[in-house]
């Protein structure tokens, strides 16, 4: 039996992309086992769901062309696909068991299994979440450590802190002397639209987004020596073990949704918005948006569409691990698989 989760919430000013949340609890043991692959004998399809890492957004387009062109339903599926609150949280409730899969950052994986959950990543289509921050054009703040003394805004359902907190580590920044705001998820860019505080959390593709507000300026922290794993699916490696050919089924129509995406950009705000209740980026916006992901790193250039490197996953534990406070990291060959890639 399947649990549906409340009613979708929709975000007063949809800019962001964020991933997870750096210290959300996860409430594994005391949920129901819920949401596998597994059809009621009743049922000719297989009824799963997808929670996403945020609002809609177009990081997450394979889903929504995948559900649009009819690509699940022609492998037998019948997907729910789900707005998020943050890549920690969608972790969360894919680990207890209450969505079938999710899309989350691969540091939220990280930071899920380090607690417990026991969470496998199938693919990852957009490699490097390119995490930093946004200031205003007019802004002195030009690096990481211009933070100082300085306001900086994230959610609990961000990954961001914990990365800016390795990025004052391995640049010698105190980071004691920032001020960290966090606020709930619809609140933090509406409150630096309206000047409330000096940064933002946001990523490469971000200020993209932006039609009218004003101009921005990002700092990436990929140029800082931190690089960020990127967005990708997961699932319980328990649902994996039951109902693997179904697993196979969705990961190759969602890559098959990106794959489109990528090569016909200017589609995809067409296709969102009619998929949800509000959608505030733009055609514009959403080409520039897939221009700027990074769809491979150099370790996996020449492999399919969310293929991983066993070294991408190696090294940015290592970092987590030193300087984002990451305890008990799981080993990356336990973390992910290929095996539900085309060609593989």
């Amino acid at each position: 039996m399947r649990t549906q989760l409340g009613s979708k919430t929709v975000c007063r000013h949809r800019r962001s992309m964020l991933t997870a949340a750096a210290g959300v609890a996860l409430a594994i043991g005391g949920a129901a086992v819920l949401g596998t692959l597994t059809a009621a004998p009743a049922q000719s399809e297989n009824k799963v769901s997808v929670r996403l890492d945020y609002y809609a957004g177009p990081e997450q387009a394979g889903f929504w062309v995948a559900k649009a062109k009819g690509w699940y339903a022609a492998q037998g599926l019948n997907v729910d696909v789900k707005e998020g609150q943050g890549s920690d949280s969608t972790a969360q409730l894919v680990a207890a068991g209450r969505e079938t899969f999710g899309f989350v950052t691969g540091d939220a994986l990280l930071r899920a299994n380090s607690k417990g959950a026991d969470l496998m990543m199938v693919a990852m289509p957009i490699q490097d979440s390119g995490l930093g921050f946004a200031v205003r054009k007019d802004s002195d703040i030009r690096s990481p450590k211009d933070l100082v003394g300085k306001s900086y805004a994230d959610s609990p359902g961000s990954a961001g802190i914990g990365l800016l907190r390795a990025v004052c580590e391995v640049n010698n920044i105190d980071c004691g002397k920032i001020k960290i705001v966090t606020l709930p998820t619809q609140a933090v860019i509406p409150g630096f639209l309206e000047g409330k505080f000096d940064a933002v959390v946001s990523n490469d593709w971000w200020p993209s987004g932006y039609t009218g507000s004003g101009p921005v300026r990002f700092i990436n922290y990929r140029d800082h020596k931190v690089p960020s794993l990127g967005w990708g699916i997961v699932a319980r490696k328990k649902t994996l073990s039951e109902s693997g050919s179904a697993a196979r089924k969705f990961v190759q129509a969602t890559m098959r949704g990106f794959d489109y995406a990528f090569a016909n950009p200017k589609e995809l705000y067409g296709i969102i918005a009619k998929q949800v209740k509000k959608y505030y980026y733009d055609e514009a916006a959403n080409v520039a948006a897939l221009s700027a992901f990074v769809t491979r790193t150099p370790n996996a250039k020449g492999k399919a569409l969310g293929w991983m490197s066993h070294d991408d996953w190696k090294n940015a534990i290592a970092v987590l691990t030193k300087y984002a406070g990451l305890k008990n990291a799981p080993a990356a060959k336990d973390v992910f698989t290929n095996k539900y890639i085309s060609g593989n």
